[in-house]
């Protein structure tokens, strides 16, 4: 997706965000969607976490809790509603300032048009690798996970499935 947006900080935990663009796709070879598909998103992210993090250099438990609320235009305007909660360690420093955390994931994900694909949760172990030569604010995670659809009608898959995940994370703060 191609996208112009804005975000806002409501309070140091509160996100609220939107977006105009226009997405492309890389497996259709429809040469009506050459030019693309309007996309509209927009929503509120909150995040908080309770501990030991991997940036203040001390090792400990640690819990972060988010959820999120994404309205999205091109799946026929729908709106979901999403929680994620990570409990985990962070490891002492180890040589070369590389901190890592291990950690277990609990999330899931509601629509509003009750989709099949917006209907799941899911749990499974990951790792936070961070670096004191990586640029500050940069993050690598690693999770596997085990989920479940919770609406299956109109399902074309299994209703349970297995996904790796991995994310470089950046964030711009204050």
């Amino acid at each position: 997706m191609i996208a112009a947006g804005v975000n806002r900080f409501i309070t140091p935990r509160l996100f609220v965000w939107a977006e105009a663009g226009r997405a492309f796709s890389y497996l259709s070879n429809n040469p009506a969607s050459g030019a693309g598909q309007a996309d509209y998103r927009g929503g509120a992210s909150y995040l908080r976490g309770w501990g030991s993090v991997a940036n203040n250099g001390e090792s400990g438990w640690f819990t972060e809790a988010g959820g999120d609320a994404v309205y999205v235009s091109r799946y026929d305007h729908n709106l979901l509603v999403y929680g994620q909660t990570r409990r985990g360690y962070t490891l002492p420093a180890l040589k070369g300032g590389l901190y890592l955390q291990p950690l277990w994931n609990f999330n899931w994900t509601a629509d509003a048009r009750r989709e099949w694909w917006g209907n799941f949760a899911e749990t499974g172990p990951g790792v936070r690798v961070r670096s004191d030569n990586f640029p500050p604010n940069v993050s690598l995670r690693l999770d596997v996970l085990r989920g479940v659809y919770l609406v299956n009608r109109d399902n074309p898959h299994r209703p349970n499935y297995w996904d790796f995940r991995a994310g470089l994370w950046y964030a711009i703060t204050r």
